[in-house]
């Protein structure tokens, strides 16, 4: 098990340099298209979590709409034509999309259920995700350093979090929504990633400043483990354990999503009131 999420890891840090790098000039496409496969796939595997409930969502508009929505976010921060006003626009017109297509299309259910379900889903991954694009195209800033340097914030959190819990976990963190976290493998992930913090200042960022390295790498690692419980509740509810096989050894593209989904936004607005 350990073996294949090792391959798995390297296979995805592989595709991300390579979608990261490829985010300037003509390359774009390919991260255009490698971004939305994850949105694509992250979105199915939700909407399976909401069926497995008996909830009768039919899941494909929903995707659809969500899809263009990251679509229009990514060449709109591409392009430099996204402002915030657009962007809440965008929001504002999704929303009433996916209410407006749970009450023609005749799904069985409460319509307000499963409208809430559509536009949790939709925001929660499509949108949150987006902030990545955000930070790509940041205006000024070489921004395909600060998501390498998200991702290895939010993941060795995720890993020292693993490696500490499984050593010498003893105290449940949230026994109810995931009875295998522990207290002491939190407190781990946080280590990890104020400590990767620091390491990010070695490799991409000599300039940032310490005290701003050590709570960046205190909030990231805080919502990290804030979006993996949340995702852990949405899989017990639905009494699933990974909510794909997408990525052997890893789960689905949900499993590997629940963390940076919460700590791209933390990224974007510390690169805008802190860096620029």
């Amino acid at each position: 098990m350990l073996s294949r999420r090792l391959i798995s890891a390297f296979c995805l840090i592989g595709v991300l340099i390579a979608c990261v790098f490829f985010s300037q000039g003509k390359g774009v496409w390919l991260t255009f298209v490698g971004a939305h496969l994850m949105v694509g796939i992250a979105l199915k595997e939700y909407f399976d979590l909401v069926k497995a409930k008996g909830l009768s969502l039919k899941p494909i508009p929903s995707i659809s709409v969500g899809l263009l929505l990251s679509a229009v976010i990514f060449w709109g921060s591409f392009s430099g034509s996204l402002t915030a006003d657009c962007e809440i626009l965008l929001l504002f017109l999704t929303i009433g999309l996916l209410f407006l297509i749970q009450a023609v299309q005749g799904s069985k259910g409460s319509p307000l259920v499963l409208s809430a379900l559509s536009v949790t889903g939709v925001l929660y991954i499509a949108w949150l995700f987006s902030f990545f694009y955000k930070i790509a195209f940041f205006p000024g800033l070489d921004g395909r350093w600060f998501i390498f340097f998200a991702f290895l914030v939010t993941k060795s959190s995720d890993i020292v979090a693993y490696f500490v819990g499984s050593l010498m976990g003893k105290k449940p963190l949230a026994p109810k929504i995931s009875p295998k976290k522990t207290r002491e493998g939190a407190i781990g992930g946080l280590l990890g990633s104020i400590g990767a913090a620091y390491l990010g200042q070695a490799l991409f960022f000599p300039n940032l400043e310490l005290p701003h390295l050590f709570v960046f790498g205190l909030v990231v690692g805080v919502v990290g483990i804030v979006g993996d419980l949340l995702e852990s509740l949405f899989k017990r509810d639905a009494k699933i354990k990974d909510s794909g096989s997408f990525i052997p050894g890893m789960g689905g593209a949900f499993d590997v999503l629940d963390s940076l989904l919460f700590t791209a936004p933390i990224t974007y607005f510390y690169m805008k009131y802190f860096v620029s």
